[in-house]
């Protein structure tokens, strides 16, 4: 069986989609094709995201 590395960047890819929204980044929120931001915009709120890996050749993970 081989395992594909693509998990990992889904991974990612849905959680800098759910930081904008929590963040109320209605602009990159927008990007993933996410209306929810908006309900968020005017709590300020700061969301760090931090992926430690993503930047790593496959190989290498």
């Amino acid at each position: 069986m081989t395992q594909c590395a693509g998990g990992r960047y889904r991974a990612a890819t849905t959680a800098m989609a759910l930081r904008a929204v929590v963040a109320g980044d209605v602009e990159q929120a927008a990007v993933y094709g996410l209306a929810a931001a908006q309900q968020f915009a005017g709590r300020h709120l700061v969301v760090d995201l931090v992926h430690r890996d993503l930047d790593k050749d496959v190989v290498d993970r």
